[in-house]
């Protein structure tokens, strides 16, 4: 780790370039826009890769300044990157990561957890925007926005530091009330991509008191199809 400039990997080799990080008995601190004053002892920072041997740059070089908080940890490490180059640190920010109605990290064997997913289950895209944006975010004791003014509001200070629970219920419930509200002709169109099958029977789908009756007990598209 104490190689000079004037260093010459051996004919052939390629070396990977990394950054030399304070390993003292400091600490890297930073405030955070969700999680507060966050400090990571130095010894825990190790020299990491920053450049891979065929120039590319890795995770840590490519900053993302709001995250999950799986990352905390990296941010230490990209710190030292700013540090040594002299730059002004950006505002980091780590929001807690989604946790399944069992409290622990969502993932498969919760259900669905790809946007591709969720469309094909029959959610509309704007209750996923709306169910995603309360989860760690609250804007007083409103439950249903628009993504119009979630824009408008959003504020990380509003960020909750616990992790949420993904609740499939809560999720029915917005996606109901979002179809209820849809223009039938959309949701057609949005029956006619997710099952081909229907084609046959458009004209009646577009017919607004069929749609009226099918929006009533519907949670998803896949209801409303059956």
């Amino acid at each position: 780790r104490n190689l000079g400039p004037d260093f010459v990997p051996p004919p052939g080799h390629q070396p990977v370039i990394r950054i030399k990080t304070p390993n003292d008995d400091g600490v890297t601190s930073w405030q955070d826009g969700v999680m507060g004053l966050i400090e990571i002892p130095n010894k825990d920072v190790d020299d990491y890769i920053i450049l891979r041997a065929d120039g590319t740059p890795t995770y840590l070089l490519a900053v993302v300044v709001i995250r999950g908080s799986d990352h905390i940890g990296n941010t230490a490490r990209q710190i030292a990157v700013f540090k040594n180059m002299g730059w002004e640190l950006p505002d980091f920010a780590h929001l807690p990561l989604i946790h399944g109605p069992d409290g622990k990290k969502l993932s498969k064997r919760h259900g669905a957890t790809g946007l591709e997913e969720f469309e094909a289950k029959g959610y509309l895209p704007e209750a996923i925007r709306n169910y995603l944006a309360r989860l760690s975010w609250s804007h007083g004791d409103d439950e249903i926005f628009s993504t119009e003014q979630a824009i408008q509001w959003f504020n990380l200070s509003a960020c909750s530091r616990g992790a949420p629970c993904f609740d499939f219920e809560k999720l029915n419930g917005l996606n109901q009330h979002y179809i209820k509200e849809a223009d039938h002709n959309r949701l057609a169109e949005i029956l006619l991509k997710l099952f081909p099958d229907v084609a046959p029977y458009m004209e009646k789908l577009r017919d607004s008191r069929v749609a009226n009756m099918l929006k009533v007990r519907a949670k998803t598209m896949v209801e409303y199809k059956q």
